[in-house]
């Protein structure tokens, strides 16, 4: 009797064990409800006489003078100045794109 009621019992871990490795937990958020960031499409444009060269999140742009490109970057991101070049120092942050630039043409001088 004691062997029957064991060997019932590893059957039935057995046949639930794929159910119970494959459940998701309970605490984790479903990856369907994480949140996306918004991708800012901007065009940036040097308006000066001077070669100019930007960090714009991992990309290093290069703009020969009057030069335009078009980016595609997440809100939020900055744009540095890399070198002095006119107004901006080295490093310094020129400006953070944001979500109310999508569509903007953004001139740096």
């Amino acid at each position: 009797m004691i062997r029957h009621i064991a060997a019932r019992l590893a059957l039935v871990a057995l046949v639930s064990m794929p159910i119970v490795s494959n459940a998701a937990p309970l605490l984790l958020v479903s990856s369907d409800k994480v949140a996306h960031q918004k991708m800012v499409k901007i065009t940036l444009k040097n308006g000066s006489t001077e070669t100019r060269t930007v960090h714009v999140g991992e990309q290093t742009i290069v703009l020969q003078p009057n030069e335009s490109t078009k980016l595609s970057t997440p809100a939020g991101t900055a744009v540095i100045s890399v070198g002095e070049q006119g107004k901006h120092k080295d490093g310094e942050t020129i400006f953070q794109v944001g979500e109310s630039l999508n569509g903007a043409i953004c001139t740096i001088s």
